[in-house]
């Protein structure tokens, strides 16, 4: 299917935005667009509010990092673009649509996959590790989603995809905010269905399982035994929640976000990518 299906000219002439760009998710999402004939605007930014997310400072150097991928991009034949924006500030979103509208005078697909996440009991929880991770995984949504609305209804096509997760699915413990988030973003994605489905828009939502990224480093140094390393522990996730036994990747992500973006009659849908683990009872430990 994927020699057949994810050729390069699948979306040729489409512009996709794809927010959290530089992430490992991101990455994934970027190139498989790219591959399939989307110009990708990768957004990302250096600095952001707080320190309570998966790299646990203000600076992330996002964009700097999406600068030199981007030119990666380009070079292996892609067309591509970087620009700066925290998705939490409206009116920094506003300007990075006005950008990408400048640019290429349309927007065909917007995938909201910035997104953070800590690890604690909701009775430890503080109030600026809750707003951080609502802010960026719900309200950077619907930031971004709002201001392509307008542009995607103009040209009566447009794909939003957000990326929630299996924590958007079922609930876990130490996690409360990201599972409010991520369970948000999957109402958030039914409405916009709803909504935008007379305007030839459709609106999905990807719900990524266990993937090497920064959140699962941090979610491996949390909970990992004195006895193991972060890389035993992963692995042991594995082996326990995932029943095909083995980690999900950024591609998969990628492909799965492709396919959505090339579907005509997809829409209101979450698609677990999880290998399993959404159907799967076993709690952490």
């Amino acid at each position: 299917m994927k020699a057949n299906f994810f050729c390069s000219d699948l979306l040729m002439d489409r512009v996709a935005i794809v927010t959290g760009a530089n992430g490992g998710i991101g990455r994934g999402i970027v190139w498989e667009l790219a591959k399939a004939g989307a110009t990708v605007v990768l957004v990302d930014v250096n600095k952001v509010a707080s320190h309570h997310q998966q790299f646990g400072s203000d600076w992330i150097g996002g964009y700097d990092s999406a600068i030199v991928l981007a030119r990666e991009m380009e070079k292996a034949g892609h067309r591509a673009m970087a620009l700066e924006c925290d998705v939490t500030k409206e009116e920094q979103v506003s300007a990075m649509v006005q950008k990408v509208v400048d640019s290429y005078r349309r927007i065909d697909i917007l995938v909201n996959n910035a997104g953070a996440l800590t690890m604690g009991p909701v009775a430890e929880l503080k109030e600026a590790e809750w707003d951080c991770v609502l802010d960026l995984n719900a309200k950077g949504s619907f930031f971004c989603s709002k201001h392509v609305i307008p542009v995607m209804k103009k040209q009566k096509f447009g794909r939003i995809i957000n990326i929630s997760s299996t924590s958007g699915l079922k609930g876990y413990p130490d996690q409360g905010h990201y599972c409010a988030s991520k369970f948000a973003v999957i109402g958030f994605t039914q409405t916009l269905a709803l909504e935008l489905a007379p305007h030839n828009i459709t609106a999905n939502a990807v719900c990524p399982g266990i993937i090497a990224s920064q959140m699962w480093k941090m979610i491996a140094d949390e909970m990992k035994s004195s006895s193991e390393s972060p890389e035993e522990y992963f692995k042991r996730a594995i082996d326990t929640f995932v029943p095909l036994k083995r980690p999900q990747t950024p591609e998969d992500i990628g492909r799965t976000v492709t396919f959505i973006a090339a579907m005509e009659n997809i829409t209101g849908t979450a698609f677990p990518v999880s290998g399993g683990i959404h159907i799967n009872s076993p709690a952490f430990d």
